[in-house]
């Protein structure tokens, strides 16, 4: 699935990707890494979802076949990512692997955990390994 997901985004094609919680998002992939792949939907939100969450590609109609013989980059990670994003500290939606939305402000990524300010109060940490999807809008 990596390879082909590469030949998507290297083509700039229009995808609709399934993630394992049941949500489906269309756009362009913009990123597929060792663990993470990045959609820009066509709303503008940012999607990060965990490569092994990704359940079905469809790529746009009349796109050609893609081989998937194309190689990821293997320094761009689901923490790593997430680590530039918290250095904005954005409003977002984190997925977890229990279908949980979490709906605050990313305030830092450590080893294995992200640090959130919940809207419904107070903070929250999550385990990067049950992290499914992180959507962050466009920010004005």
């Amino acid at each position: 699935m990596s390879g082909v997901l590469v030949d998507l985004a290297e083509h700039g094609r229009s995808v609709t990707v399934r993630t394992s919680v049941g949500h489906r998002h269309r756009g362009r992939l913009v990123l597929v890494g060792l663990d993470v792949v990045g959609l820009r939907s066509f709303e503008g939100v940012l999607l990060l979802a965990r490569l092994d969450a990704i359940t079905s590609v469809r790529p746009q109609p009349g796109t050609p076949l893609v081989t998937g013989d194309e190689r990821l980059d293997a320094t761009i990670t689901l923490r790593g990512e997430m680590g530039k994003l918290s250095r904005d500290r954005p409003r977002l939606v984190v997925t977890t692997s229990g279908e949980e939305a979490l709906v605050g402000t990313l305030m830092g990524v450590g080893r294995d955990v992200a640090t959130m300010a919940i809207d419904a109060g107070g903070k929250v940490y999550v385990a990067l390994g049950s992290v499914v999807e992180v959507s962050v809008p466009e920010s004005g």
